[in-house]
């Protein structure tokens, strides 16, 4: 009688205290998990801020931009399927890093072709270049862009010289134009701006296709407190989101289609410098900047 009586305690303390060490660890894990709140005096907030602008900024792309990155890749698939490439114009300042993050980038496809003019990135920059008439159409003479290619044209602003002549020469050459813009940011910018181009028009008005980067007038998304003037642009999340985006959907399209994309690899890793060569060997010449690898 003794012997079972303690095993019954025995039992019973067990299961209480397992009770209370999954209670506990239950509190402990849903404290973990939720967001810590910054203290009064942190800057956290501001972080915060950043990461909530761009994911509505990113879902804007997904719930708005699909039929147009559709119809953009629909037009990538079919012109690499014909043995052409894919011209990419990031047309002044920041907007030139959205078509270098997918050149000769490991998982990106092979023929594109960036336009790298000097004087529109940042680098080598000065504004009046961006405000060049007659620019635009030596750099489209000069990286050989052909009648019935696909040219995509990204500008966060869209109303700069470069962009809106790049867009109305590559039409005139007849080239399609994919046009990577916002409109809330060029529609927000007064007619006869000192930054225009003199028609006043919008890239997002010229593309034959229209993918809106719903970036805000200004690019700066976040409100410092006690400061006048917001901070931390969202453009370059937008573009290389869309960029990377076009990317990805080519690829499939081209899978779909039976055709076995070109694709680079990273050269870090064992095979790829191997992978890449063959397509370096390939397009020398074709594509103007693989000279310099």
């Amino acid at each position: 009688m003794k012997v079972a009586k303690f095993i019954f305690y025995f039992i019973l303390i067990s299961v209480i205290l397992m009770s209370v060490a999954i209670f506990t660890g239950a509190e402990y894990g849903a404290n973990e998990s939720k967001p810590q709140k910054s203290s009064k005096n942190s800057s956290w907030y501001v972080v915060e801020q950043y990461y909530n602008e761009t994911q509505r900024i990113l879902q804007e792309i997904m719930d708005r931009e699909r039929k147009n990155i559709e119809k953009a890749t629909d037009l990538m698939a079919e012109s690499i399927k014909e043995g052409r490439l894919i011209h990419i114009f990031g047309t002044g300042g920041h907007n030139v890093m959205a078509a270098m993050d997918i050149f000769k980038r490991a998982g990106s496809i092979v023929p594109l072709n960036p336009l790298f003019p000097p004087g529109l990135s940042v680098a080598d920059a000065h504004p009046a270049t961006e405000r060049l008439l007659g620019y635009a159409k030596m750099a489209l003479i000069h990286y050989n862009v052909q009648k019935g290619d696909v040219i995509l044209i990204i500008n966060c602003n869209g109303i700069n010289c470069v962009t809106i002549e790049s867009a109305i020469e590559s039409k005139n050459m007849g080239l399609t134009v994919i046009a990577v813009t916002s409109s809330e940011f060029s529609r927000g910018i007064p007619k006869g701006t000192l930054s225009r181009h003199p028609s006043n028009k919008d890239l997002c008005d010229l593309g034959d296709i229209v993918i809106d980067s719903h970036v805000p007038l200004g690019d700066a998304v976040i409100e410092v407190d006690n400061f006048y003037q917001k901070v931390s642009s969202i453009s370059t999340m937008a573009n290389t989101f869309i960029g990377q985006s076009l990317i990805a959907m080519t690829v499939d399209k081209l899978v779909k289609m039976g055709i076995e994309p070109e694709v680079w690899a990273s050269a870090n890793v064992k095979g790829g410098t191997e992978n890449n060569r063959k397509f370096r060997e390939k397009y020398r010449g074709k594509i103007y900047h693989l000279a310099f690898y």
